[in-house]
Parts: C-alpha cells; structure tokens; sequence
C-alpha cells in the first residue's frame, strides 16, 4: 500500500511539476507575443514619424525652390528695370550687368534641371522643351549682347529693343521651365 501511496504521490507531484511547466511555457509564450505586439505598435509609430518628416522636409524643399525661382525672377525684372533706361554711352555697363545675370542664371539652371531630373513621360517632354527653349533664349541674348560694342547713338533703340526681346523670351523660357517641375513634380 506503501508503494502505491508512494507512486500515486509521485505521479501526482510529477503531474503538478508538468502543469507548472505548461503554465510557464504559457507565460513565456503570452509574453513574447506582447513584446511582439510592442514591437510592431513602435515600428509603426516609428514609420509614420519617418513618413510625416519626409513630407515635411519636402514641402520646405519645395517651398525653396519656389522662393528661389521667385527671387530669381525679381532679380531679372530688377536687372532690366535697372538697365532699361541707359543710353548709348552707358552700352558697356548695360551689357555687363545682363551679362552678369545671365551668369548668375548658370546656377538657377543647374538647380532647375535637378529637380526636373525626377520628372517623366508628358511632364518631361513638358520640361525639356522648356528647357531647349530656355537655353536657346540665353544663347540669343548672349548674340545680341556681342554686339553691343557696333552700337551706336542712332542704332541704340533697335540694340536695346532686340536685347529687351531676347531677355522676355529667356525669362517666360525659365518660367514654363519652372512651372513644369512644380506642376508635376
């Protein structure tokens, strides 16, 4: 009877060990599945905390632009205000000065065609017309501002009006060139 008493204490402290053991695998179980579930909950906290800073950080990147474009496009209007009035004796400081913002476009252009570099199908055929455009119209500004040196007092007006002419058409060129990355970019 011994015995028996014996095996069945045993048997049930062995079954007791046993259930101990499932309720631990249980627990481990159940605690890796919350820490799983933290896990995926911070990842996506994570993730769209990453997504709101790309959104932001491209809205101010594009608001640069824009603003550059801008002051870039008031520098020009204030180039020619400011040239508009000289006269045939002042030639030489009137080509300098559309010569140096001409110059100065070098850098809007490289900028420009980085951003329009992300653009396809119809939206870059869009930008690459206005860019041709746009270097044609500086090629022609830069042909007529070489003849600035056969200029003379009753030739001025006519220098002045195709310079005028050319510098229009550069700057409407750089504006479709802009419009077509901020439309579609």
């Amino acid at each position: 009877m011994k015995n028996r008493y014996y095996l069945l204490s045993t048997l049930a402290l062995a079954g007791l060990g046993l259930a101990g053991c499932n309720d631990r695998e249980q627990a481990a179980e159940y605690d890796t599945q919350e820490r799983s579930e933290e896990l995926a909950q911070d990842m996506e906290r994570e993730s769209e905390q990453f997504a709101n800073n790309a959104e932001r950080t491209a809205r101010e990147w594009g608001n640069q632009a824009q603003n550059t474009a801008e002051e870039w496009g008031d520098s020009l209007e204030n180039t020619w205000n400011n040239v508009q009035s000289y006269t045939a004796d002042q030639s030489e400081d009137f080509t300098q000065e559309l010569q140096e913002a001409g110059d100065n476009l070098e850098g809007e252009l490289a900028e420009l065609r980085e951003r329009g570099g992300d653009l396809s199908g119809e939206a870059r055929a869009e930008f690459d017309e206005a860019m041709r455009n746009l270097e044609d119209a500086r090629a022609n500004l830069d042909r007529r501002l070489e003849g600035a040196g056969d200029v003379t007092e009753a030739n001025w007006e006519e220098f002045k009006d195709g310079v005028a002419d050319a510098w229009n058409k550069m700057k409407q060129s750089f504006q479709q060139a802009e419009n077509a990355v901020d439309e579609n970019a």
